[in-house]
């Protein structure tokens, strides 16, 4: 028989004989992924006078692996990579999502960074054991920053972000924890403007969202009026010929649904997932071994898998793939009325759930203005002079507010 402890600090369940850890969500969570500009430590860097390597102060990375003791602290698994371009992202609006309070002040960030890897909300904990996946939720939230194709020879390689996505798997209530459903994805796509600029030595793009724009000199820094939100609902709500319509070829149904693409009016967005049986999922339609599909869409027997009912008490196991810059992540309860707790992983291992908080980094006034130039707005070019509030933000500040200066 399982048996069930209560910490009563955490509200984490744990299986007895495997030791895998459950939470369930009598409150909404929300992650802040953030930190400043301008930390630094020592390390070695090519001078670019001499190319010689020398030792000096040097960004200190910011990335998934970085918030791994941050979450570990609060009862959460992380895993995650350690990629790290060095964007800087300057939010020119304050923004506060009155669904669950996230909230990040105009100013400058840096987030985190998904190019070949996963933010994965599982893994081994602090005491032992290893976390699984959540009860009682019926969403999961990604606030990102759109950073088009980036690419300048010698230099900076980045493709289109986002063209990542949620993935989500039901699983089993056994002491295993093993997989129930297939593992649901839809990925989000943005369109990209052409680079004015475009030569042999550089693919520098633009976007029409969120009121993009980079720096002419720095691809690295981009700012924003607000983060995007996406929303994918995990209660699986609708029946399987709902998502008839998502296949991109509906008479031979690949494994896969066509792309969410963004347009440039929203600023979020909420999709759907179908969670089917795994053991009835095959994914080729000439090979009859049972895979998982995004969809819950056997190819090889040309029919939709037995829907997999959701209740409070499905443990969901959650994770986030490939070529997403985070500022924030947030998991709602599926209790009406819920509280939040927020956490905030530059905190590292000192990192607490709060009832109220911001995003960390270089927090400016309520509005940030930049100087207009002729350039359509989705690959406006802009340069950050001027009196600079420190050396690594590259920021003006006049009459109390931040200004770019063209």
């Amino acid at each position: 028989m399982k048996k069930f402890f209560t910490l009563a600090a955490s509200l984490l369940v744990f299986t007895a004989s495997a030791q895998y850890t459950v939470k369930n969500l009598d409150k909404s969570l929300v992650f802040y992924l953030t930190n400043d500009t301008v930390s630094t430590q020592m390390g070695i860097y090519e001078d670019p006078d001499t190319g010689e390597e020398v030792e000096g102060l040097v960004p200190r990375p910011w990335n998934g692996a970085s918030c791994v003791s941050a979450f570990n602290a609060c009862g959460i698994g992380l895993q995650s990579g350690t990629d790290d371009f060095g964007l800087n992202i300057t939010i020119k609006e304050r923004y506060s999502d009155p669904e669950n309070g996230f909230t990040i002040p105009a100013g400058v960030y840096r987030g985190v960074t998904l190019n070949r890897a996963r933010l994965d909300l599982s893994g081994p904990l602090n005491d032992g054991s290893t976390f699984r996946a959540f009860t009682n939720v019926k969403s999961m939230v990604l606030y990102f920053i759109p950073v088009p194709t980036t690419w300048v020879s010698g230099g900076i390689s980045l493709q289109d972000f986002p063209t990542g996505r949620i993935e989500a798997q039901y699983l089993n209530d056994s002491d295993t924890l093993g997989e129930l459903s297939n593992l649901a994805y839809r990925e989000a796509h943005i369109t990209m403007t052409a680079d004015p600029l475009e030569s042999d030595t550089r693919v520098i793009k633009g976007v029409d969202l969120v009121g993009f724009e980079r720096d002419e000199n720095d691809p690295t820094k981009i700012a924003v009026t607000q983060p995007f939100k996406w929303t994918v609902n995990l209660q699986n709500k609708k029946d399987a010929s709902e998502y008839e319509a998502l296949f991109a070829d509906p008479e031979t149904k690949q494994g896969e649904f066509v792309n969410y693409v963004i347009s440039s009016e929203e600023t979020e967005a909420e999709i759907e997932y179908y969670f089917g049986r795994l053991d009835e999922c095959r994914a080729y339609y000439d090979n009859d071994k049972i895979q998982s599909t995004a969809t819950g869409y056997s190819c090889y027997d040309h029919k939709w898998c037995t829907k997999t009912p959701w209740t409070a008490e499905t443990p969901i196991a959650l994770k986030v793939k490939y070529r997403m810059y985070l500022v924030g992540v947030a998991v709602m309860s599926a209790t009406d009325g819920a509280g939040v707790q927020y956490m905030n992983a530059a905190d590292g291992a000192k990192a607490t759930w709060s009832d109220a908080a911001v995003a960390y980094g270089t927090h400016g006034e309520e509005g940030i203005e930049t100087i207009d130039n002729d350039a359509p707005k989705s690959h406006r070019i802009y340069s950050l002079n001027g009196q600079q509030l420190n050396a690594a933000s590259g920021i003006c500040i006049q009459d109390g507010k931040i200004i770019f200066v063209k």
